[in-house]
């Protein structure tokens, strides 16, 4: 979907085993795959609301997994 490398885990949702957990921490689900739908289909307005996005996916990451897991790390440096 992405070109970037190290980005499977943020391309869809959390798998269903980690699902229930994942809903209790985390308020605002993110990845990439809605990401590309919302391109797809026009629906960010503005470049703000796209990084808003992006920065979802790295604030749910550091919520659920704590701040010292990996992927942390390359969630970051593709909103960089």
């Amino acid at each position: 979907m992405f070109p970037w490398q190290q980005t499977d885990l943020f391309q869809t949702d959390v798998s269903d085993d980690l699902k229930e957990e994942y809903r209790q921490n985390v308020f605002y689900p993110m990845h990439l795959g809605i990401i590309r739908e919302r391109v797809s289909r026009g629906g960010y307005s503005t470049t703000r609301e796209f990084l808003a996005d992006t920065e979802w996916i790295l604030h749910n990451c550091i919520i659920f997994n704590g701040g010292v897991f990996m992927c942390w790390s390359c969630d970051s440096q593709v909103i960089m």
